[in-house]
């Protein structure tokens, strides 16, 4: 890969707030799902959005992390891990994660600060760690907890206006 020259602008605090925590994920197979970067402002566009699901979450039950591992002569890459706690085991959800499990997808998350994150734009997100489990006390979680990894050369994209408004009209099934 070539060596880039990037422009410095620098950033002002002025902003207080940045809440945790994710709302809603989308998740559709990997090659059903086509999109248009912009180099511009690194965001991303998708034309057509029904392949995604939806999975809406309560609050502290689902989160993202991207960390970069740098290598000076292999070159950087972004590293994201999304975990994603379904609470109560049952009948439904165990199919829903054993079908996770088994996939490769592109991703969306919506975090607490309404702002949309695309992962899986070069290789597929893939499932790295799952979890079954119930407490011994009350207080414990019974639930299904799975993480979702994606490995790229660049931060997740953040998606265009209408891309997120599009997919915000792909909702959760009905319980």
């Amino acid at each position: 890969m070539a060596c880039q020259s990037f422009t410095l602008n620098g950033l002002n605090a002025i902003c207080k707030e940045g809440k945790g925590g994710i709302l809603k994920v989308w998740i559709a197979p990997f090659d059903n799902v086509t999109f248009v970067p912009d180099a511009s402002d690194n965001t991303i566009s998708i034309a057509d959005v029904s392949a995604f699901k939806c999975y809406a979450f309560r609050r502290n039950s689902a989160s993202a992390t991207t960390t970069g591992a740098y290598n000076e002569n292999a070159g950087n890459t972004q590293g994201t891990d999304l975990t994603l706690d379904f609470l109560k085991q049952d009948a439904v959800k165990r199919l829903e994660i054993e079908a996770l499990l088994k996939s490769s997808t592109r991703a969306i998350y919506k975090d607490a600060n309404n702002v949309y994150h695309f992962i899986g734009a070069t290789y597929p997100v893939e499932p790295n760690a799952n979890e079954v489990a119930t407490g011994q006390a009350m207080t414990d979680p019974n639930h299904y907890s799975i993480t979702l990894h994606d490995e790229d050369d660049h931060l997740p994209y953040l998606l265009d206006a209408s891309t997120a408004e599009r997919i915000e009209t792909i909702l959760p099934p009905a319980i």
